[in-house]
């Protein structure tokens, strides 16, 4: 007798053999299809599925270790606190049916250097199934030390007004640089409220028009 997988808890329950195998390989080929990494947990974290996104991410199978609660071997260990945080938040976003949980991860990657990701978990729910969860990973820029503008005039900034300075010329939102400096929106508006004073600008329109390079 066979010993249930992860996948099993997924597909079990509905259909068996022949139909049940059909059943995953369309799966597959459905999460193969989005662009961006994902990987499907139970409520405990076993691993079900990943698709070739994740695979080529972080140059492996994103399922390793196969049927294992364990985090997965290319998420460092100082990162498990955060992967355990979203795991906790499932049976939250169960009930409450709010759209999902979002944080940022670094993985390992192929060349063995850290991957920032920015994570997004919701709740997988099928009917006659305990919940699961649906994690999307996108790999963002690595700036975790970006350049500055070499400009003398921001010499009155601090080194962290000059970095979300950096990342807003760059096109980047308030949300993504939070994420990327590991700050909360409300610290980054902070951040951008002390650049307008120091800097004497009134509006973000007029401080990238200040800044940003003339074609």
């Amino acid at each position: 007798m066979s010993v249930p997988t992860a996948a099993d808890e997924l597909f079990g329950p509905l259909v068996h053999g022949t139909a049940q195998l059909q059943l995953r390989r369309i799966f597959q080929l459905v999460i193969d299809a989005v662009r961006i990494g994902v990987l499907v947990t139970t409520a405990a974290g076993r691993r079900t599925h990943s698709n070739r996104c994740l695979d080529a991410l972080v140059g492996a199978d994103g399922r390793i270790p196969l049927d294992s609660a364990d985090p997965p071997v290319y998420l460092p260990a100082d990162q498990h606190h955060l992967y355990w945080e979203l795991l906790r938040s499932l049976p939250e976003l169960v009930f409450s049916e709010r759209p999902g949980r979002s944080t940022v991860l670094e993985l390992v990657g192929p060349d063995r250097e850290r991957v920032p990701v920015d994570v997004v978990v919701s709740a997988l729910a099928l009917p006659g199934h305990p919940p699961m969860a649906a994690w999307l990973l996108r790999e963002l820029p690595r700036v975790s030390n970006p350049p500055l503008p070499d400009l003398s005039v921001l010499e009155c900034l601090t080194r962290r007004e000059a970095e979300v300075l950096k990342l807003l010329l760059d096109g980047w939102r308030v949300g993504s640089i939070g994420r990327t400096l590991y700050l909360s929106d409300h610290t980054v508006r902070n951040h951008l409220k002390a650049i307008y004073q120091k800097l004497g600008i009134h509006s973000q329109p007029e401080l990238i028009d200040r800044f940003k390079p003339r074609a």
